[in-house]
């Protein structure tokens, strides 16, 4: 798709009459996590892992907020993907009541954080999962390698930094936590406009590269590329207002993306130079 195209398709999502969102009913403090992640109760009776706009690194940052947005456009993305490659994802609404009522105690490292009410992200709670990050090495003992090649896949593809996944109980691999991702702290990232040569993300946990072939990666490299252009640039639409990323910003962001997907499979095929 053309630039002119991307934000003229953005730009429609963004006047659309948006969907009905799900509200937060209660929040709990989630530890640890340095966006101060919230346990949530949500109006649909489910839970999610919710983060909200005045999460410390996007209030560092200021707007455009960069870390719910590209937290809530992966995890569209991974949902493109079948089986998904994230667990679904939603805006949330916390209403004000709800906020007040919520508390992030306060610890050496850090004073005491309230939420702010508004449009905040949410993932939907795996039950138990366990995070790689909490373990070593011996996490993967029990995952196909075609899970490992299918995350590899994806977070290579949105450029992941800080990468993290949870591992489900019937030994599934799910992305989490992309803030970092597409670039690390900042929208006005030179890489947009500039070509890179790409590398495998591979998790620090995972020790078994010599067990990965190329041909562990061949269906998750054919559905990345059959899914349609559109569907990749949707996911960048919809965004809250009270984020402040405009259509323009979104529309690198997404061209980014969609000249990054061509260039997964050379990646692969240096594995065993």
């Amino acid at each position: 798709m053309y630039f002119e195209d991307i934000v003229s398709c953005l730009c429609e999502l963004d006047m659309k009459q948006p969907q009905a969102r799900k509200h937060a009913v209660a929040l709990q403090p989630r530890v640890p996590g340095g966006t101060k992640p919230w346990d949530c109760l949500a109006s649909d009776h489910l839970r999610y892992v919710v983060k909200c706009q005045n999460n410390p690194q996007d209030e560092r940052m200021g707007k455009p907020l960069k870390f719910l947005t590209t937290d809530l456009v992966c995890g569209r993305l991974g949902q493109l993907f079948d089986p998904p490659v994230c667990p679904e994802v939603e805006i949330i609404d916390i209403p004000p009541d709800v906020a007040r009522s919520a508390i992030h105690p306060a610890t050496r490292r850090s004073p005491a954080y309230r939420c702010m009410p508004g449009p905040s992200f949410g993932s939907r709670l795996v039950e138990n999962a366990i995070e790689v990050k909490m373990c070593g090495p011996e996490i993967f003992a029990h995952v196909e390698l075609k899970q490992v090649a299918r995350l590899i896949i994806f977070q290579t593809w949105l450029r992941g930094v800080d990468v993290s996944a949870l591992v489900t109980a019937d030994g599934r691999l799910l992305s989490v936590d992309h803030g970092y991702y597409l670039t690390i702290w900042r929208w006005d990232d030179p890489r947009f406009a500039q070509p890179e040569k790409i590398k495998l993300k591979i998790p620090s946990q995972f020790r078994k590269m010599e067990q990965l072939e190329p041909s562990m990666f061949a269906d998750t490299l054919d559905e990345l590329m059959s899914i349609p252009d559109i569907d990749i640039v949707r996911a960048f639409g919809d965004i809250p207002f009270e984020w402040g990323v405009l259509p323009e910003l979104r529309a690198k962001a997404a061209a980014y993306v969609l000249s990054r997907r061509s260039q997964i499979a050379q990646a692969v095929s240096r594995l065993r130079k």
